[in-house]
């Protein structure tokens, strides 16, 4: 139940982020995000020392390799978060969406490119219907949605990092 619940609460917040952003149209949207960044980041760190998570999160941060990972896909999360917060702010919030609709398509093409995963054939036809869905939305738009092809592919990239490093916090 508490699952259900936060879950909601997640596409809430999710879902209001474009009309908290579109209040910040007169701040760059490279502003915007420093702030998120540093924010989350303190509260993280807040969270996890509370949590009594220190010792492994220095132990996280002695492994290069890890950490090199870790850089990258904070990169591609950054690089997300500051084509959305632009998108919002520009009004394109349309593309920005189509985005996010394109994203688990994506994912599953990684997926099965990458990781060799097999589909369920209910999967296969559902990325199907999906990519028709996402090719009308691309034609009905008149132009090559690069806002959310890129939003797309930054996060469908770093799905596919985090999925595959092994946090020890």
């Amino acid at each position: 139940m508490y699952g259900l619940i936060f879950a909601i609460a997640a596409y809430v917040i999710w879902g209001s982020f474009p009309l908290y952003f579109s209040y910040l149209n007169s701040v760059s949207a490279v502003e915007v995000l420093s702030h998120r960044i540093l924010w989350s980041l303190l509260a993280t760190v807040v969270v996890g020392l509370l949590l009594g998570r220190g010792r492994k999160l220095i132990k996280t941060f002695a492994d290069k390799k890890l950490l090199l990972w870790l850089a990258l896909s904070s990169l591609l999360i950054a690089v997300n978060w500051l084509i959305f917060i632009w998108a919002v702010s520009q009004h394109r919030v349309l593309e920005a969406s189509l985005g996010y609709f394109i994203t688990p398509v994506m994912s599953l093409l990684l997926a099965r490119w990458l990781l060799n995963e097999q589909l369920h054939p209910l999967q296969a036809w559902a990325g199907v219907i999906a990519t028709v869905a996402i090719i009308w939305e691309w034609f009905s738009l008149g132009s090559l949605p690069w806002v959310g092809l890129s939003l797309a592919l930054a996060f469908a990239l770093y799905g596919l990092i985090r999925k595959n490093i092994r946090l020890m916090v």
